[in-house]
């Protein structure tokens, strides 16, 4: 997770490693195909492991297309495509990892959600401006699964009550 976090940092980046503008209200282009993390206090106390891991691994898979699609439209308007290129890698990875705990956990794997239409991108502007909302959401995205995974774990290690 934390590879991802570093990678989704780079994407608000531009070429000269310089933060791409301070204002937000300037780079605010809400992706709304994006996985949105609505999850309350109250749903995590019922927290249950697969269906956690579910969510987490079709969130990984629409962030993966949505890296890959954002890659494709910085190279069409010349700008540099590492950043969104390295986060589709690494969330295709996690999303593998996730399925196979799913399978071993005798979990049902969802099926891929249909692609999304994402927005036409014709100037830099607009891709730097999806790069950044998308940095962000990604962030959040990478934190969240952090604090399930660790949660999992601990739930893994720790002996049952009441045996």
């Amino acid at each position: 997770m934390d590879v991802i976090r570093k990678t989704a940092q780079r994407l608000q980046r531009d070429d000269d490693d310089e933060a791409a503008a301070d204002d937000d209200d300037l780079l605010e282009a809400p992706l709304e195909s994006l996985p949105v993390l609505a999850t309350s206090a109250a749903q995590l106390r019922t927290w249950k492991a697969d269906e956690s891991l579910r969510r987490l691994h079709a969130n990984a898979l629409a962030f993966h297309a949505h890296a890959d699609w954002l890659k494709a439209a910085a190279e069409k308007v010349d700008l540099p495509s590492e950043a969104a290129g390295g986060a589709a890698v690494h969330l295709l990875r996690l999303a593998n990892l996730l399925r196979t705990a799913l399978v071993q956990m005798e979990t049902p794997v969802p099926p891929p959600s249909p692609s999304p239409s994402f927005p036409h991108v014709r100037t830099a502007f607009e891709a730097v401006r999806y790069s950044a909302e998308m940095s962000r959401r990604l962030n959040v995205f990478c934190g969240f699964s952090k604090r399930i995974l660790r949660r999992l774990r601990k739930a893994a290690t720790c002996p049952h009550r009441g045996r």
